[in-house]
């Protein structure tokens, strides 16, 4: 800031051991004093995440293995980003072990010694430097007590418990072979607890359980929810089934189903099929649905018949040619598909010939 000066640093950068400053903004030269001021909550947190991304990358070394080393990395005002190279994901237990111990020098307060040594010294004194990175023959080391001890150039807490609070938010696979984890610190970190927090709490008043029961009480209502679902799918079925048998013809002695069926998807015609062959011993059923876009169609097929080589999957590849699409599946039950409503009905006649065919052939 200045005389008719304003500008902003959007970027440092190390040339040739100077440190220069890219900045933004308006620049008319008139004064030869310059001041530069430094928006202090935001370095503060700042401040909190570089601090916090070192204590985070020693203790993914302690509890993960040495094989752990930076793969990237992103301190942010409102969050840290540490990408490691690790083989798997990792676990609940493990995070919580890697919060744990940061959490650990955090309320330890411990006091950041900066200390500027040769490269060669920092090396053999136990300095992490990152691999692939260009040091001079002067490096800036920054040791956290007998924690951690990392070349690092960056701006960083006098001591460990100004960072105030740590909290891991995601753990994700960015590449093979390479992890990434997403943390927050201070009144960020507050905030995040907060919110869980919150949330819990209108889960306990909605279900009217101890803070300990809403995970029980929330798998009572998965399964209630599934055993419901099993319960309506049978009324379905049970709704169907005097009219599939009513309207069944026989072919021979094979009985055959040929029906148009109102359901949402696939799912319910097929739960309509299971029940259908444990009915039809010695039959063929071929149901079709508009469905919601495209027209499908399900077929079964009893096992007596499989075995004179009638096979549920090639009567779904013929049918859903008819519909203009596609199909396959197991002998004894397939799914067909078409891109065309407008010939279901055609070919619902057409299967009808087809199945005929099959049954003289055979």
């Amino acid at each position: 800031m200045g005389k008719n000066i304003s500008l902003d640093v959007v970027d440092v950068k190390n040339k040739n051991q100077s440190i220069v400053h890219i900045c933004k903004g308006t620049f008319e030269y008139s004064d030869p004093n310059v001041h530069c001021t430094v928006e202090k909550i935001r370095r503060d947190k700042i401040r909190n995440n570089h601090t916090a991304t070192h204590l985070l990358h020693k203790a993914l070394k302690n509890i993960l293995g040495d094989h752990v080393n930076q793969a990237g990395s992103l301190v942010h005002p409102d969050y840290l980003r540490f990408d490691l190279t690790h083989f798997e994901k990792i676990t609940k237990n493990q995070i919580a072990e890697v919060e744990n111990m940061v959490t650990d020098q955090i309320l330890e307060n411990k006091k950041l010694e900066v200390s500027i040594k040769s490269f060669d010294d920092a090396k053999i004194q136990g300095a992490e430097a990152l691999f692939g990175e260009k040091y001079g023959e002067e490096v800036r080391v920054i040791k956290v007590g007998e924690y951690s001890m990392e070349l690092c150039g960056g701006t960083h807490v006098n001591r460990t418990g100004d960072i105030g609070m740590f909290k891991i938010t995601e753990e994700s696979s960015l590449a093979s072979g390479v992890r990434r984890i997403v943390a927050l610190t201070g009144s960020d970190a507050l905030e995040e607890i907060q919110r869980n927090h919150s949330v819990l709490d209108l889960l306990q008043k909605k279900l009217n359980v101890s803070y300990p029961e809403i995970i029980d009480r929330v798998n009572t209502l998965i399964d209630d929810k599934k055993e419901l679902e099993r319960k309506i799918k049978k009324q379905s079925f049970t709704s169907f089934e005097p009219d599939f048998f009513n309207d069944a013809e026989k072919i021979g002695d094979i009985l055959f189903i040929l029906k148009k069926v109102k359901v949402d998807n696939m799912d319910e015609l097929k739960s309509i099929g299971d029940h259908l062959f444990k009915k039809l011993s010695n039959g063929i059923a071929v149901l079709f649905s508009e469905g919601e876009e495209k027209p499908m169609a399900l077929i079964v097929v009893a096992k007596k018949i499989n075995d004179v080589g009638i096979l549920a999957g090639d009567i779904a590849r013929k049918v859903g040619s008819l519909m203009g699409g596609g199909g396959g599946g197991k002998p004894h039950m397939a799914t067909a598909g078409g891109k065309d409503t407008t010939l279901l009905d055609l070919a619902i006649r057409e299967t009808k010939d087809l199945i005929i065919d099959m049954i003289k052939e055979k």
